[in-house]
């Protein structure tokens, strides 16, 4: 199970708000662990209280880069920085961790998305015929973060893999194009 676009966008934008912090898994807590955090208190704003973190029992700390969402008895989550490389995976697939512990977030607005209607699953009660012009500003912004924060994440891939060429060339390594 994948999830819902607009997550994708959270994150999205939150890394590119601090890129740092999402391979930084050092201290206590940890900034990618931070990051983890406000990732979760947004989604579970804009998309309710199924929404939060996950420990693996009671006696372990919560993770730093899994997404939790409990529904029913079952419990998924999706775990966003695999790579450990300061990047983000897309449209990840979720996991069944059932039996693992569910970790409630406060719904915290940080993106600073309209409250009016934040989950976009959920039509709200009486649909304006006209949207707001504060509502059109909101959506902008929204889509102007993503697509910075993808601009953002291709511009250090790139960066990464400069690095990557020129080491192969200083080791004499010749490259074909």
């Amino acid at each position: 199970m994948k999830w819902h676009d607009r997550i994708q966008v959270i994150l999205n934008t939150l890394a590119a708000k601090f890129p740092s912090w999402v391979a930084d898994d050092s201290g206590s807590p940890s900034p990618r662990y931070k990051l983890n955090e406000m990732f979760a208190q947004q989604v579970c704003f804009e998309f309710g209280p199924n929404y939060g973190l996950k420990r693996a029992d009671n006696g372990r700390p919560i993770s730093s880069e899994n997404l939790a969402m409990k529904d029913g008895d079952k419990l998924f989550a999706w775990a966003w920085e695999n790579k450990h490389d300061g990047t983000v995976d897309n449209m990840p697939d979720a996991e069944d961790i059932t039996g693992q512990v569910f970790v409630k977030v406060d719904p915290i607005n940080h993106l600073n998305v309209p409250s009016e209607n934040p989950n976009p699953e959920e039509p709200g009660e009486g649909e304006p015929t006209e949207v707001p012009a504060s509502l059109d500003i909101g959506a902008i912004l929204v889509a102007l973060d993503a697509s910075t924060s993808a601009s953002s994440i291709l511009a250090a891939q790139v960066k990464h893999l400069t690095g990557e060429i020129t080491k192969l060339n200083k080791n004499g390594v010749k490259l074909r194009w």
